[in-house]
């Protein structure tokens, strides 16, 4: 069996900056939600996600450097996936105390995304695809 350059494995599953876009999918308002981008069969066609924050409530309290480092979790997210079984997983979450980092996904194709977003806040989630 021919070896694939752990390179190539790299490149698809994180692409270098350069290819990427977002595309929005728009507010998200406090609460657990589950977002997709289903393209045919697959639940989320896209690399990773990133987040801009919309409406911060001052009580979060916020340190301002490089990024404005809010001290309250604004957002946790985890993505989902199925194996063939039929059975659903979810990965590691993931805290977000400040906005616009690119979070790329640990296993390409995931099934959904749970985003949960903190009472008082309101989000502007983006797809990370490459055009």
């Amino acid at each position: 069996m021919p070896q694939v350059p752990q390179g190539v494995v790299q490149l698809i599953a994180a692409p270098p900056f350069g290819i990427l876009s977002r595309e929005t999918l728009g507010p998200l308002g406090p609460g657990l939600s589950t977002i997709h981008r289903t393209r045919g069969p697959i639940g989320v066609d896209a690399f990773g996600i990133s987040f801009s924050f919309f409406t911060i409530p001052a009580a979060f309290g916020s340190s301002i450097g490089v990024v404005t480092e809010y001290e309250e979790r604004i957002v946790q997210w985890s993505a989902v996936y199925t194996d063939l079984g039929g059975h659903s997983f979810i990965s590691t979450p993931v805290d977000v105390f400040h906005e616009g980092e690119y979070y790329f996904f640990q296993q390409a194709l995931p099934s959904s995304i749970l985003v949960d977003v903190q009472v008082g806040c309101t989000v502007i989630v983006y797809f990370l695809v490459a055009f």
